[in-house]
């Protein structure tokens, strides 16, 4: 994932780039720019690769909306976020590639959020095919939490999050007539593990797991007593390759 920013600050810039580094990896690269003029010649002549675009919509030299005009006749499939200290210029922003804004100052969770929404759109990996005989539709494995048992049913809990931020999300089920055996083999990820005969999880909304489950949301999951040690074993390996720890 590669990430430009531009702002004419650079106390700001150097804010902007620190909590991009705090949600990427080594994999990512991330750009910086204090010269709106020096960005536009660069994306005219050189055309780079680009994610995701962090822009200040006022600066001297081009402001953070003439940008917008040049990446959208350049890039088909970018996305823009703004820095503004101005709710009244918003309304001038919005356009096809804009994802959202953010007030300057306020980039904790907020640009997580921004930075996990655009890989999960990119990796195409997240996305599967559901179909039970009746329906047919497509769901992000990165939203799935949790996957229950109902007789002949099953009920997929999604989470969305309200406005890109993190600290507001909404829950959402799906019914499915399809058991949990159908739903291993579709995932077939080890970011799910099934927990008995009656739910899977998705480790990545998992907050720790004790002699229970506890989600990131405070919720907590029974787990049976035979389960326990070969749960935190699979947890354990998942953490390993998430670069997370278990509690």
């Amino acid at each position: 994932m590669r990430i430009i920013i531009c702002d004419d600050e650079k106390d700001e810039i150097l804010n902007i780039k620190e909590w991009c580094e705090s949600c990427c990896t080594h994999e990512d690269e991330i750009v910086c720019y204090t010269s709106s003029g020096e960005l536009c010649r660069v994306l005219i002549e050189e055309h780079p690769k680009a994610d995701l675009f962090i822009l200040d919509i006022e600066m001297p030299e081009i402001t953070g909306l003439e940008l917008k005009h040049t990446i959208a006749e350049l890039y088909a499939d970018t996305n823009i976020v703004f820095l503004t200290s101005h709710d009244e210029m918003m309304q001038e922003a919005f356009g096809k590639q804009v994802l959202g804004f953010i007030q300057k100052g306020d980039y904790a969770h907020k640009l997580n959020a921004l930075i996990r929404e655009i890989r999960d759109q990119n990796n195409t990996n997240d996305q599967i095919l559901i179909s039970d005989g009746n329906r047919e539709c497509v769901l992000h494995k990165s939203r799935l939490m949790m996957i229950q048992a109902q007789h002949i049913y099953s009920v997929a809990r999604l989470v969305y999050y309200y406005n890109n931020d993190l600290k507001k999300s909404i829950e959402k089920e799906e019914s499915f007539r399809l058991s949990l055996n159908k739903w291993e083999q579709i995932l077939g990820d080890e970011s799910f593990y099934r927990v008995g005969r009656n739910y899977i999880i998705n480790f990545a909304f998992v907050k720790k797991i004790t002699r229970v489950i506890v989600l990131d949301s405070g919720e907590e999951l029974h787990v049976p007593a035979k389960k326990l040690k070969e749960l935190k074993t699979a947890y354990n390996r998942y953490c390993a390759g998430a670069a997370r720890s278990i509690w």
